[in-house]
């Protein structure tokens, strides 16, 4: 399984104001939406988060789970992945999904079934921002996909394309940021630096 994502280019200065504006639209909007202590976390049956009045629940957790494990490999020693802060990430993650497909639909971006039919049968998925080539650059089949694809995740097709279908939203309003903000070598380099320092599961 491979990375297919590839860096944006840079835009002009109204594309930065618009960046701007929209991050403080993200910010604002994560503020109100998530406000839970880091030890209010839990996979239960009662809802983890909020975000625009939609509860987390433990199928959104269990499906982010298991989408982040089929590209990150995840300690099976429970102090570990506390100490990684893995619940956190995979809410975190979960929360960045849903605030950017709705700031993208405040922006007028449209990101239908469709689309997360069309990514699929590409031998495409999203995950923590980034594209994955699951099938390796083989042929599409969908009896491979329903029995051998579709089961780790556990959630059925249709509630797996509503997943995807937020990601390639989310993707386009990331798309749309990344190319209206430059970003100089050193603030490149610091931000690697600082990734390269800290423990998650987006990072390990």
């Amino acid at each position: 399984m491979t990375d297919e994502t590839e860096a944006a280019p840079k835009g002009n200065t109204m594309k930065q104001i618009g960046a701007w504006m929209l991050l403080g639209m993200l910010a604002l909007a994560f503020g109100l939406s998530f406000g839970l202590p880091s030890d209010a976390i839990s996979c239960g049956l009662e809802p983890v988060a909020k975000t625009y009045g939609a509860n987390v629940l433990d199928e959104d957790f269990q499906y982010q789970y298991r989408a982040i494990s089929l590209t990150t490999k995840i300690p099976e020693d429970p102090k570990f992945q506390e100490m990684l802060g893995l619940r956190e990430e995979v809410l975190d993650a979960i929360v960045e999904r849903r605030v950017l497909s709705e700031v993208g639909r405040r922006m007028g971006l449209v990101a239908d079934i469709s689309d997360a039919e069309d990514l699929t049968a590409d031998g495409h998925f999203i995950v923590l921002g980034k594209t994955w080539d699951w099938l390796a650059g083989q042929a599409f089949n969908y009896g491979a996909f329903e029995r051998g694809w579709l089961p780790r995740f556990g959630v059925g097709e249709r509630r797996y394309l509503e997943y995807q279908r937020e990601e390639v939203l989310a993707r386009t309003v990331r798309d749309v940021l990344a190319s209206a903000i430059p970003v100089s070598e050193a603030e490149v380099r610091a931000a690697y630096e600082q990734k390269q320092n800290q423990l998650s599961p987006r990072y390990a």
